[in-house]
């Protein structure tokens, strides 16, 4: 009861502008509950919009070894490895969610986006 109570003041603060704060109610309740894969996802989401890049790849690496074919972490995760400059993988975490669904179109986008990236030298 109280893990529960904690996600959804996470949720909150995500809802209310608060990412970092929201990410470290998050990660408590993942401690607690390791099998919590709604708490894995918003503490992710969290940790991007905190802008917290580094801890973000590893959390959304985390979310789609527990569930390979869950599109939005492959989404998520494409965009953080971007935004590390880690375009080489950015752009396999898209293939990969295409392999899954080929008509994936947040992929798609995401792919043509960091290939022209690449072609750019950025």
């Amino acid at each position: 009861q109280a893990t529960k109570l904690m996600q959804q003041h996470g949720q909150q603060l995500i809802k209310d502008g608060f990412p970092a704060e929201a990410a470290k109610k998050l990660a408590e309740v993942t401690r607690l509950q390791p099998d919590n894969f709604d708490a894995r996802v918003q503490y992710g989401v969290a940790l991007v919009r905190a802008g917290n890049y580094p801890a973000a790849a590893k959390a959304l690496q985390t979310i789609i070894e527990l569930r390979p074919d869950y599109l939005p972490g492959f989404d998520n995760l494409s965009f953080v490895l971007a935004q590390l400059g880690r375009l080489d993988e950015a752009e396999k975490t898209c293939l990969q969610a295409l392999k899954i669904n080929p008509n994936h179109e947040e992929a798609r986008k995401s792919l043509r986006s960091i290939q022209k990236k690449k072609a750019a030298g950025n």
